[in-house]
C-alpha cells in the first residue's frame, strides 16, 4: 500500500515539475518600434491597484558610462520632463545603473559631477551597478553618501569585520505622486563580484556578496523587497539593473521567478529592446531594456485608468 501511494506521488511531483518547466519557457517575445515623438504603447498591463488623479511617467536611462558630468548633458531628459510636466504628468527620473566610470579620467570628482547633475535634473534613484565600483568600495561609500539620487541596491552583502559601507547603500526606494506609491527595487549584477573582485576583499579573503550563487537565491532576496514595497503600500512595483546582457543571470530568468513587478527596467549597451516574460504566477510581465547613452531613455506611463504602458527612445 504505502508503494501504490509513493508511485502515485511521484507520478504527481514529475506532472507538477513538467507544467513548471513549460511555464518557464514560455516566454513572449515582442516586437519593438522606436516611437517618434509621442512614446507609442508597446506593451499594456492593466494594473488593478490604486489609479492616480493624474498620469505618472518614470523615465529612466542606462550604462551613461561618465559621459554626462554637466546639467547639459541631460537635455533630452530635461526637455522630455518638462514637456511632460507641462501637459500635467508627474514625472520621476531613475537609472539602471553604470552611470559613473573610470574609462573617463579615473577622478572621483567626475563621478560626483555627474550625480549632482542628476540630481539637478530631477533623478530620485540610481542602481549600484558594475562600474559604481570602478573607484573601489570607499568611492562608492562615498557617492553613496549622497542625499539624491538615492543609490540603491537590495543584493549589496557585507561579511567582513570592518566597517560596513553597504549600509549606506538602500535596499529600495519607494515615490509618492499623491497618494499613489511606486517602488523601484534595484539589483546589482553579482557578476562584479569577478569583474571587480580586487576591490571586494579584506585580508585576503571575499568580504562582499551579491546573493549571485543561484539565480533561485537572487529571485528570493529580490523578491523579498517587492513584498517589502508592497507592503509599505507601493502601488506599482519596478525591478532596476544593469545586468550584462548574454552573461550571467538575465533579467528573463530572475522575473520568471519573481511575482508581484509591473514591470523590468534595465540598461544594455548599443540600442535598446522590449521584450515580455511569464512570471512567478503566470502573468504575462515586460521588460524593458535601455541603450546606452543619456539621449537613449525609456519611458513607463502610468494612466489615469491605471494601465502600464512602456517606450523607449
Amino acid at each position: 500500500m504505502k508503494n501504490k501511494k509513493h508511485g502515485r506521488l511521484t507520478a504527481w511531483l514529475i506532472v507538477m515539475i513538467m507544467i513548471f518547466m513549460s511555464a518557464c519557457s514560455s516566454e513572449e517575445k515582442t516586437s519593438f518600434e522606436t516611437p517618434t515623438e509621442e512614446p507609442s504603447e508597446v506593451l499594456e498591463e492593466i494594473h488593478q491597484e490604486k489609479k492616480p488623479d493624474k498620469e505618472i511617467a518614470i523615465l529612466f536611462t542606462g550604462n551613461l558610462l561618465g559621459n554626462a558630468t554637466e546639467e547639459s548633458d541631460f537635455k533630452s531628459i530635461k526637455d522630455r520632463r518638462d514637456e511632460l510636466q507641462k501637459s500635467g504628468v508627474s514625472v520621476d527620473i531613475v537609472d539602471c545603473g553604470n552611470h559613473v566610470s573610470t574609462d573617463k579620467s579615473g577622478n572621483i570628482e567626475d563621478a560626483f559631477a555627474t550625480l549632482k547633475s542628476m540630481a539637478a535634473v530631477g533623478y530620485s534613484y540610481v542602481n549600484v551597478s558594475m562600474h559604481e565600483f570602478d573607484y573601489g568600495i570607499d568611492g562608492l561609500r562615498k557617492m553613496a553618501t549622497v542625499e539624491k539620487p538615492e543609490a540603491l541596491s537590495c543584493n549589496f552583502r557585507y561579511s567582513g569585520f570592518g566597517e560596513d559601507v553597504t549600509q549606506e547603500v538602500a535596499r529600495y526606494g519607494i515615490t509618492d505622486f499623491d497618494g499613489v506609491k511606486v517602488g523601484y527595487v534595484a539589483v546589482t549584477d553579482p557578476e562584479v563580484i569577478n569583474s571587480h573582485r580586487d576591490y571586494l576583499t579584506e585580508d585576503g579573503r571575499t568580504a562582499y556578496s551579491f546573493c549571485g550563487r543561484a539565480t533561485s537565491y537572487l529571485a528570493e532576496t529580490v523578491q523579498k523587497y517587492v513584498d517589502i514595497c508592497r507592503s509599505e503600500e507601493a502601488d506599482y512595483v519596478f525591478v532596476l539593473s544593469g545586468f550584462v546582457a548574454g552573461y550571467g543571470i538575465t533579467m528573463l530568468e530572475l522575473a520568471q521567478l519573481t511575482v508581484g513587478v509591473d514591470g523590468y527596467l534595465y540598461s544594455l549597451g548599443n540600442k535598446g529592446e522590449e521584450n515580455s516574460v511569464t512570471d512567478g504566477q503566470f502573468n504575462n510581465v515586460p521588460l524593458a531594456g535601455v541603450g546606452e547613452g543619456v539621449d537613449s531613455f525609456g519611458e513607463v506611463r502610468i494612466s489615469k485608468d491605471g494601465s502600464i504602458s512602456f517606450s523607449l527612445k
